[in-house]
């Protein structure tokens, strides 16, 4: 009878020490809970208007992140072929706008 009831199954364990996963289903979690305490309080023309904010957030957020990602991936694609061409005042002048736009 060398059973240990106090260890904890091994996905529990993988999961709790994957930070980004425990991080991730706590927000998901929180979120659910909030829209069933919303559900449940307030008014069906309250509970729509909460349901599109968050949802043009989440879409907002998602844009700039494509967007940005564009943007970085044609900076750096940029910068290098000025780079190669050796375009001295060209990439001077690219490597100062995109730091000011970083800062």
């Amino acid at each position: 009878m060398g059973t240990d009831r106090s260890r904890t199954p091994e996905w529990l364990s993988e999961f709790l020490h994957r930070k980004d996963l425990l991080w991730l289903a706590l927000w998901i979690g929180g979120l659910g809970l909030m829209w069933m305490w919303d559900a449940v309080y307030l008014n069906s023309p309250a509970l729509t208007r909460l349901q599109t904010a968050l949802l043009n957030s989440l879409l907002t957020g998602s844009v700039v992140v494509v967007f940005s990602l564009i943007l970085g991936w044609v900076a750096g694609v940029g910068l290098h072929l000025l780079e190669r061409r050796e375009a001295n005042i060209v990439l001077s002048l690219a490597t100062l706008v995109t730091n000011a736009l970083r800062s």
